[in-house]
């Protein structure tokens, strides 16, 4: 085993602000100690100046780069990765703003690198899904999130930057596929336990009487989620599993029955999914240009 690998003297970290909070210090603590540098990735469309002074003086590690407006998760963690290349890291542990890491996510990911050959190895994660049980065991799997994973810097330049035209919304999944239609393999760690928030929940009223809780999405962020999934599904459409796809389209399915019978708004969110099943079938991506 070497040690250099387990130690994380190679290890960048980085994590992507967009309008965030105060409490971003707290997460960013749980892992400035745990690697060499921090590249924090600034997407707000306005610096918030007492936050970043705040994000400075927590360690000279810290690297706060802004990039002056929303260009996307992608956007973002190409900036983070080509930085990290820049500065001769090996690996790049990818963080949100929202996530808290335990004190052994980057060595324990780091030693799933040192007990497997690196280089078949594209990305390996921390399990983010509470449901699953902790069998202390690295799983081959077809998909992860990229909050709380760690990137093979060579597999990124083998296999290229993050597709910056889906903006938000499966950018991981993609870059998953791309990865294993290049070899490599998507691990997880399930004995280690990452706490990611996925949304926040709102009560809503089925039929304008029953109240029901409900993760909300707006308008917009459905229209990545639907036009991005259509596109992505039918690049890697021979070697995504036909489970996959089905366990997909019920989601989808899910999202819509709720539209019709909970939100108040119906005509812009269906409005929303049609321009995005029509932009996804004609590979129309980038970002969402507001109304005039």
């Amino acid at each position: 085993m070497s040690t250099n690998i387990t130690r994380g003297g190679n290890v960048a970290g980085m994590i992507t602000l967009y309008n965030s909070q105060p409490a971003v210090i707290d997460n960013i603590q749980f892992i400035i100690d745990q690697v060499e540098r921090l590249y924090i990735v600034d997407n707000s469309e306005i610096t918030d100046s007492k936050l970043v002074e705040n994000l400075l003086a927590i360690s000279q590690k810290v690297n706060y780069i802004s990039n002056k407006g929303n260009l996307g998760i992608a956007r973002a963690l190409n900036v983070a990765a080509n930085a990290a290349l820049a500065d001769g890291f090996a690996y790049l542990l990818l963080m949100d703003d929202d996530s808290e890491a335990p004190a052994n996510l980057v060595s324990e990911l780091l030693g799933v690198y040192s007990v497997t050959s690196s280089t078949e190895i594209g990305i390996v994660a921390a399990q983010s899904d509470p449901s699953v049980p902790n069998t202390n065991s690295v799983k081959d799997v077809l998909t992860i999130i990229t909050s709380g994973s760690l990137l093979n810097l060579e597999a990124y330049k083998s296999v290229g930057p993050f597709l910056e035209d889906l903006f938000i919304d499966w950018v991981d999944l993609e870059y998953c596929f791309r990865l294993q239609q290049h070899g490599y393999k998507v691990l997880v760690h399930d004995g280690v336990r990452l706490n990611h928030r996925l949304g926040t929940f709102q009560t809503k009223r089925l039929f304008g009487l029953l109240p029901i809780r409900w993760r909300s999405h707006s308008p917009t962020r459905l229209y990545y989620k639907f036009r991005n999934s259509q596109y992505v599904m039918r690049q890697y459409r021979r070697q995504v599993p036909l489970s996959f796809v089905g366990s997909i389209y019920y989601e989808l399915g899910r999202d819509l029955v709720k539209i019709l019978f909970v939100e108040t708004n119906k005509r812009i969110y269906l409005a929303s999914i049609w321009m995005a099943l029509n932009d996804g079938f004609r590979g129309k991506l980038g970002k969402l240009k507001p109304k005039a």
